[in-house]
């Protein structure tokens, strides 16, 4: 079994998000399960695979670029899968790729 996601757990040792390299932004993303939320509120279901992950709803990260516009990796993740939406800042989007083997 292939695992694309990195658990990452709070100080009582329960899993609140699960991180992984993003193909299309080169950099690494946190996606945070139900019941936590991550700094601006948002939480996602999860399907408990780490091989085969599933996300909903679609996941949105935004950060500040070093040219001074703002990034954007939008898309879903369905059975280790990414579908990046067309709003996407970088060569991926519009397209799908694999989820990337961690560790």
């Amino acid at each position: 079994m292939t695992k694309k996601l990195e658990p990452i757990a709070n100080d009582a040792g329960e899993f609140i998000a699960y991180q992984f390299d993003c193909p299309g932004c080169k950099m690494a993303h946190e996606v945070y399960v139900r019941p936590y939320r991550n700094e601006q509120g948002a939480t996602w279901v999860f399907n408990g695979s780490l091989s085969e992950p599933t996300f909903q709803p679609s996941i949105d990260v935004k950060w500040e670029r070093g040219d001074g516009r703002d990034g954007c990796c939008h898309f879903f993740v369905t059975v280790g899968e990414i579908r990046f939406l067309s709003d996407c800042t970088h060569e991926l989007a519009g397209k799908t790729a694999q989820m990337l083997e961690v560790g």
